[in-house]
């Protein structure tokens, strides 16, 4: 448990810093201990963030989303925009840059998978901000172990004795109760 607050607490504090990085690496650990890690980033200029990760555990299931977070001020018919990013994109990628998954652009992206044990990978964020501040994205990202086939061989044979046994104690209360 320690483990896992000391990375989302890393988490949050890497995403919260450095306006202005036109390049960045987040390292977010072990995504079997974290189970969900979230923050924002802000960004200027055209801009590429790899948010870094791998699996130890047999497999896991992972789901990332990405939002843009505009903000912008109306002065009569004129609009100012204080943060916006244009043609932001996310990708997962293995840690030697080989692209996985192209996951979508646009203000709102997010994507589902199961990624294989002993590797690393990143998604990568890149985007224009041109907001007159710069632009500000938020992301999040769940990841849970898939069980491996063993685990459900046991998980059934476990469910067909208790079935088995349920069974047998409706047989014996009937054969009790006719006597």
């Amino acid at each position: 448990m320690k483990t896992t607050l000391k990375h989302l607490v890393a988490v949050c504090a890497a995403l919260t810093v450095g306006a202005g990085a036109h390049a960045a690496d987040y390292h977010f650990g072990n995504a079997n201990e974290i189970g969900v890690a979230f923050g924002s980033h802000a960004v200027s200029g055209s801009f590429t963030d790899r948010l870094l990760f791998n699996i130890t555990s047999p497999s896991a299931f992972i789901s990332g989303s990405l939002q843009d977070v505009p903000v912008s001020i109306s002065f009569g018919n004129t609009v100012l925009n204080v943060l916006n990013i244009d043609d932001l994109t996310l990708s997962l990628h293995a840690a030697n840059g080989d692209l996985l998954v192209a996951i979508g652009s646009g203000d709102d992206i997010g994507g589902t998978g199961i990624l294989p044990k002993g590797m690393d990978y990143y998604y990568q964020v890149s985007g224009v901000a041109n907001g007159s501040s710069g632009g500000r994205y938020t992301y999040s990202a769940f990841a849970q172990a898939v069980p491996e086939s063993e685990t459900w061989a046991m998980l059934l044979a476990g469910l067909g004795l208790v079935g088995l046994q349920l069974r047998r104690k409706n047989r014996l209360g009937k054969t009790i109760g006719t006597s």
